[in-house]
């Protein structure tokens, strides 16, 4: 599914709120951005493919600087620092989730999916 030009990825009363991988495989990927705040070391063994490394917190300022027109899917190793930069990132008024269960939850989706 696209979706058109300053439409939001899921309803406001969504925003900040965690979603699953399942979820964001009903959208086009050009319609959100993969924020993974992990260590850059750990990005380089593995990441969700189409994904951007932005540090947490060595270059959490660079959250800030990135364009607000997609919606921001962030997630770390498991989604639980990733909940607590999401919360910032809505602050600021970013259309932002939580990618549940994080870079874990997704590589589970993968194996399960290669069955």
């Amino acid at each position: 599914m696209q979706i058109g030009i300053n439409k939001r990825l899921f309803p406001e009363e969504e925003n900040g709120k965690n979603v699953s991988w399942t979820q964001l495989k009903l959208f086009e990927r050009q319609d959100f951005l993969m924020i993974d705040i992990r260590d850059s070391v750990v990005f380089q063994k593995g990441n969700i493919p189409g994904s951007v490394n932005v540090p947490f917190p060595k270059e959490a300022a660079k959250l800030y600087e990135i364009p607000r027109d997609k919606a921001l899917i962030v997630y770390c190793q498991k989604g639980e620092i990733s909940s607590e930069i999401v919360q910032l990132l809505t602050d600021a008024e970013y259309e932002a989730y939580n990618l549940k269960d994080g870079f874990c939850g997704w590589l589970k989706a993968q194996m399960i999916s290669d069955r």
